[in-house]
């Protein structure tokens, strides 16, 4: 991805589109241990 504009335009945008992919990232992170965990309580 390539995003061109002004550097402070630029900046917020990469913010909030980082924040973004980060945050969902960690919800399937954690959504994989909790299931990891899980499956290994049920043995």
């Amino acid at each position: 991805m390539t995003i061109t504009g002004p550097l402070e335009q630029a900046q917020l945008l990469e913010t909030l589109v980082l924040n973004i992919v980060n945050h969902q990232s960690l919800i399937a992170t954690k959504a994989r241990r909790l299931s990891y965990a899980a499956a290994r309580s049920t043995k």
